[in-house]
């Protein structure tokens, strides 16, 4: 009788579980590293090297299906005349190196992309102790916290977001769908949009840096020394030590966002897979006017949050001051403002539709008062017929073409999360 194989002892298996979870929480810690902000397509291929060592799919590891699913080249491209692949990987295989010499010089986990192949290896090595942690006051009024442990949490909106977009970009790339107004993916906002226009789209994420600067210092950051990254702080408001001022030197260079664009980007993706190709994610921190003059966009936030939004913002009849949503030139049965009612379960949202710098194409704005505003505004762009509630709103037929506009939403929240949405004004460009 044939002897079976041994089961793996449960021990065992939950070593090499724990082990796989250690070694993609490496992955996401070194995409979220300074090292990698702005080498955006060398992160997604060190993900993609990365999910595909560790899913057991090396098969999947060859130059060609690499530099389609990564770098966007044709099915029928030739590896053998453009070297991409091969070229990134040496780049890559350096800013690993320089991550672990840097940032990750604590890191007990290390992860090497041998030449002569495209598959990623794990290994243990021994490093020094880490420093403890030190207790820092920032600031007035006295503002205690635990420089390392903060310094991890806001990292770990990074994390989230590196996991959010690309795995979910993974999974749903392969989807095959029908781009058609009211095919399974016409039916939302979105949708009808990437439909309507050809070309990239660039997610414009708010920066939670910026957020906490205008919490600490009154007023409001300019455009203009925002694109000059001087988030700066007052006197008052500057940290007392040394440790203090590193924390703030390191928050403002770290790409930190809100966990509303996370979920808003996460439904993008999975609402509409066929156009996970199309989408270029970006940091406000990382944009520049001039950007804004071609391609399309879709930024999260008011201005104070995503200072780009201001470049916009002057053509809207409904503005963003001091978090209130204002009515600049009120129809009647309208308010002059709208305003967020946390106690009441009540928060606002404007959605606007605009053309870029140069009107070649379209720039997507969606902020709330809060956070659960921004989120609503989102849920109410993937609902199932949004685009023909919004249609029948702002007076155009249907199947014609989106003109520019911007609507007023009253978002209803439970427990801190958006519950349902209704457009209470609007405007047609």
């Amino acid at each position: 009788m044939m002897k079976q194989p041994e089961a793996k002892h449960p021990l065992v298996a939950e070593e090499n579980a724990s082990r796989a979870v250690r070694e993609r929480d490496l992955l996401v810690r070194i995409a979220a590293s300074r090292i990698f902000q702005r080498a955006s397509r060398l992160r997604d291929l060190l993900l993609d090297i990365g999910e595909h060592t560790l899913s057991g799919r090396p098969g999947k590891l060859n130059e060609h299906a690499i530099g389609i699913r990564v770098f966007g080249r044709p099915e029928d491209y030739n590896s053998g005349d453009d070297n991409i692949v091969r070229a990134s990987v040496r780049q890559l295989r350096i800013k690993l190196q320089e991550y672990f010499e840097s940032e990750g010089r604590y890191e007990q986990l290390l992860v090497e992309i041998p030449k002569g192949g495209y598959l990623a290896v794990f290994r243990t090595r021994e490093v020094p102790a880490q420093p403890t942690a030190v207790e820092v006051q920032v600031g007035q009024p006295r503002l205690t916290v635990r420089v390392k442990g903060l310094i991890a949490a806001l990292a770990s909106a990074c994390v989230v977001l590196t996991i959010a977009c690309f795995f979910l970009a993974l999974q749903n790339t392969s989807k095959s769908v029908t781009n058609v107004r009211g095919s399974a993916e016409g039916h939302s906002l979105v949708a009808v949009l990437l439909q309507e226009n050809a070309g990239p789209v660039r997610f414009v994420l708010t920066d939670s840096a910026l957020v906490l600067r205008n919490a600490l210092v009154p007023g409001q950051e300019s455009l203009e020394d925002y694109a000059a990254q001087d988030l700066t702080l007052g006197p008052e408001s500057q940290p007392q030590t040394a440790e203090g001022r590193s924390f703030w030197d390191s928050l403002k260079g770290r790409q930190i966002t809100s966990l509303a664009d996370v979920l808003v980007l996460s439904r993008l993706f999975q609402e509409s897979p066929s156009a996970a190709r199309r989408i270029e994610v970006k940091h406000s921190k990382f944009m520049t006017a001039r950007d804004f003059k071609s391609g399309n966009f879709i930024l999260t936030g008011s201005p104070r949050a995503n200072p780009w939004a201001g470049l916009f913002e002057q053509g809207l009849n409904f503005r963003f001051a001091a978090g209130v949503l204002r009515n600049t030139d009120p129809v009647q049965g309208e308010p002059s403002s709208f305003e967020a009612h946390p106690t009441d379960h009540i928060d606002c949202a404007r959605i606007a539709l605009l053309k870029n710098l140069s009107g070649t194409g379209f720039v997507l704005l969606l902020a709330g008062a809060l956070i659960e505003g921004t989120e609503g505004a989102g849920e109410f762009l993937f609902r199932d017929g949004s685009t023909p509630l919004i249609l029948k709103t702002l007076g155009v037929r249907a199947g014609d073409p989106l003109p520019p506009f911007e609507v007023v939403l009253e978002i209803a929240t439970l427990e801190g999360t958006a519950r349902s949405a209704k457009i209470v004004a609007w405007r047609r460009h």
